[in-house]
């Protein structure tokens, strides 16, 4: 599987490849059980072969065939670990990629709010500056209207003494 395919493996997909080569290195750990097995067993045919040379010849075969499979397991397992470490690094790359993009959203989201906000206090201060404005017309205005209604009321009761007011 190409480094490109795996970038678009799931992290599903990417445990299950792990737990495939688990499986695997298990399968090869019994085998190399069963040539365990098989030395014991060629140890007892030894012991049972008249002939030191005819036990020699049995031993040789068998340790080639161990070696082999020795050899195999450990390429088996070195391949394993290889994957196994560039399959976990294409994990965290792409953890590492989805936190980044999820920091850059965050920080957008907070600018959006905060603009929000500011765009919010701008309306309600002017709301409040116009609010100022209308109570201080208002309150100019009574104002305005008491001082003619107290003139109103001094030029009458003036007219009504005899009094001229020019």
């Amino acid at each position: 599987m190409t480094e490109k395919e795996l970038r678009h493996l799931s992290r599903k997909e990417l445990l299950e490849i792990l737990i495939d080569q688990t499986k695997e290195l298990n399968e090869q750990r019994e085998t190399i059980k069963d040539l365990e097995t098989k030395i014991n067993s060629r140890r007892i045919t030894i012991k049972e072969s008249g002939s030191l040379a005819e036990a020699v010849l049995k031993l040789s075969d068998f340790f080639s065939e161990a070696d082999k499979a020795a050899g195999q397991y450990i390429e088996n397992v070195l391949i394993n670990e290889k994957e196994s470490q560039r399959v976990l690094q294409e994990a965290h790359s792409e953890a590492d990629r989805i936190i980044a993009e999820a920091e850059k959203i965050k920080a957008q989201k907070i600018e959006e709010g905060n603009l929000y906000i500011n765009k919010v206090k701008r309306i309600v201060s002017e709301y409040l500056e116009k609010q100022k404005r209308m109570k201080k017309t208002v309150g100019d205005e009574k104002r305005e209207e008491s001082q003619k209604n107290r003139s109103s009321a001094v030029g009458c009761s003036d007219a009504g003494n005899g009094v001229k007011t020019s």
